[in-house]
């Protein structure tokens, strides 16, 4: 599908991402909410305004570094496919001596850069992070934070009982944070994929569905 920056006014306001959020809370922990909030182990009554509960960030392995490399997660004629648009380099990231995700850049010094305003040299069109937590409720929570901070959320099916949440996030900042990602998780592990796509999401939810058998 052709990428398309569309920077169209924004449908739906905050009180529709917080029922969304909420619903995907419901599916990971079987309870009910009125408002955002991620999976807790224990039933809770609120009385007065609910905040998000924080989570414990991701258990590091290293330090993260970024090189000249392929891919293990997906291919680049793939990505290339998803996104609609054609693709130079790629770059790995490495983190404790394993391949914790990817970098992807479009290509330059083509009339088609210009008229097909991509991204410049120094501006991934895509990239893929991956993060283990120390449980798949932690990794759950991260999750809901990321697409609550983010705007237009809906819930997706990465893969058969598999559900995430694609939204618009800040990733390429000429696009005012209206670029699609998508995140999901696999057990304790939390998977993130950032577009410089604006218009529609399903470029980011099919990059989502071709990583997901990866982790």
């Amino acid at each position: 599908m052709a990428m398309q920056r569309d920077r169209s006014a924004r449908t739906r306001g905050r009180g529709a991402a917080a029922v969304l959020i909420a619903a995907v809370s419901v599916l990971a922990a079987g309870c009910t909410s009125s408002h955002v909030q991620p999976v807790t182990d224990t039933t809770q009554t609120h009385t007065a305004t609910e905040t998000t509960t924080p989570t414990n960030g991701p258990i590091a392995a290293g330090p993260t570094t970024t090189a000249a490399g392929t891919c293990r997660l997906l291919p680049k004629q793939t990505a290339a496919d998803d996104l609609g648009m054609r693709l130079a380099k790629e770059r790995v990231l490495v983190s404790g001596g394993k391949q914790v995700g990817c970098e992807f850049y479009a290509i330059q010094n083509s009339p088609l850069a210009t008229s097909e305003r991509l991204p410049g040299p120094n501006q991934p069109v895509l990239r893929i992070t991956s993060a283990r937590y120390a449980t798949a409720l932690e990794a759950h929570n991260a999750m809901v934070l990321l697409a609550e901070a983010g705007t237009q959320p809906q819930q997706i099916t990465v893969a058969k009982g598999n559900i995430g949440l694609a939204y618009q996030t800040p990733f390429y900042p000429p696009d005012h944070g209206t670029d699609w990602a998508c995140a999901f998780t696999v057990g304790a592990m939390l998977v993130v994929v950032h577009t410089v796509v604006t218009s529609p999401a399903l470029n980011a939810i099919e990059i989502a569905k071709a990583v997901a058998s990866k982790f």
